[in-house]
């Protein structure tokens, strides 16, 4: 049996939209209601969830040197660990725009790895937020991929906000896909789009 991921996080942003209990007030409370969302879904099957794994450990055969974090947001596998998937989330709720749209793409990037080069079944990755800057206002540089294309892919560098050229501070990407994304709302004042694979 294979999990498909994105049904299942739309599942639970439908589920929660409509939930009086549910907030929303940072990524470590959507993670782990997330988490508490799978591990009911998941009851009575080979599932287990994880949060904050590392990937060390876990039966990857890729050269954990070249992977670019180093911790899953959400880590679900078989108990015996044949079927792998991870989850990222962001949720900034605080402006550094560029710099949360280029965590987008540095999370982007790690899930490409973990699916091509270390064998997982899927991958997704969430990102909400109540901030309209994500979406609204010029589209130069790194904002273009918010604003106008929606879409994640290799971003040309010679667009970028010069701070994100620096190597020291902003790893260089190689993103080899393309990955298309609708924003859609949750309650009033939510944007998010989730992109998996």
């Amino acid at each position: 049996m294979s999990l498909d991921l994105k049904s299942l996080l739309q599942q639970f942003l439908n589920q929660s939209e409509s939930d009086l209990d549910f907030k929303l007030y940072n990524e470590a409370g959507l993670q782990h209601e997330l988490a508490w969302f799978f591990r009911q879904q998941f009851e009575g099957t080979e599932y287990r969830v994880q949060l904050e794994r590392n990937v060390d450990g876990i039966g990857i055969p890729v050269d954990m040197s070249g992977c670019i974090k180093r911790e899953m947001d959400i880590y679900i596998h078989e108990k015996n660990e044949d079927e792998k998937y991870c989850i990222e989330l962001k949720f900034p709720n605080k402006g550094a725009f560029p710099r949360r749209i280029y965590q987008t793409f540095e999370d982007i990037a790690f899930l490409e790895q973990l699916r091509y080069e270390g064998n997982f079944s899927g991958v997704a990755f969430v990102f909400i937020t109540s901030l309209h800057g994500f979406i609204d206002g010029s589209s130069n540089g790194i904002y273009q991929y918010f604003r106008e294309e929606n879409c994640i892919r290799q971003p040309d560098y010679n667009l970028m906000q010069d701070f994100l050229k620096d190597p020291k501070k902003y790893k260089p990407l190689d993103i080899k896909g393309r990955y298309n994304f609708t924003w859609l709302r949750f309650r009033d004042q939510y944007s998010y789009f989730v992109i998996a694979f």
